[in-house]
């Protein structure tokens, strides 16, 4: 609808869902963009380059309300051959949770593992007519438990991939949710130890 491609990032530390805008020119063979939700009066610039089919040069810098320059990278990346990817994926990808991890964060560990669930969708705009599915999630912690992952499946189509975390400045429970009709979502929530229950908006 707005015509951009839209970009998160979440890393091993914590960044919650740094949020991105990109628009492609192809002339140049360059993606370039803002971050869409730093704080008011911050400034940012991302410049994606493809000088060939398997390379991607990447500049980004962040400045804050007062001009003071908080990041400035470069990065340079080279598409690795297709034989070699599922080692280098799976050596990246090992991550065990951190033992530095907050009480909030193990809150979380009540959703991990693997779930089979009945979704009732009663009478509404978006679905006049109530409906029974049945579907399979399956939860993991990723990035030195830092967030999980969560994987819906109906039958053998990944239909929902979602990320869960606790934000320590906002003080919350957040989540992110991205299914195959590109519309992605958000939600922040709260747990409740008397209820043992996480309620989002």
């Amino acid at each position: 609808k707005q015509k951009t491609y839209p970009f998160w990032m979440f890393n091993s530390t914590g960044l919650m869902g740094g949020q991105w805008s990109l628009t492609w020119d192809a002339a140049n063979n360059t993606a370039t963009g803002r971050a869409t939700d730093t704080p008011a009066g911050w400034t940012s610039l991302a410049t994606n380059r493809f000088p060939d089919a398997n390379t991607n040069i990447v500049d980004v810098w962040m400045k804050d309300e007062q001009g003071t320059l908080l990041l400035d990278s470069h990065a340079e990346k080279v598409r690795q051959p297709a034989e070699a990817a599922a080692a280098i994926l799976a050596d990246w990808s090992k991550s065990e949770p951190s033992a530095d991890r907050s009480e909030e964060l193990k809150v979380l560990e009540r959703l991990a593992g693997t779930w089979e669930a009945v979704v009732i969708s009663k009478p509404a705009v978006w679905t006049p007519q109530e409906s029974r599915t049945t579907a399979t999630w399956q939860r993991e912690w990723i990035l030195n438990g830092r967030f999980l992952l969560a994987t819906r499946t109906d039958g053998n189509e990944t239909s929902q991939l979602s990320l869960f975390s606790y934000d320590p400045q906002s003080r919350d429970y957040r989540y992110w949710s991205f299914t195959p009709d590109g519309n992605p979502s958000q939600a922040r929530g709260g747990w409740s130890a008397a209820e043992q229950s996480f309620a989002f908006q």
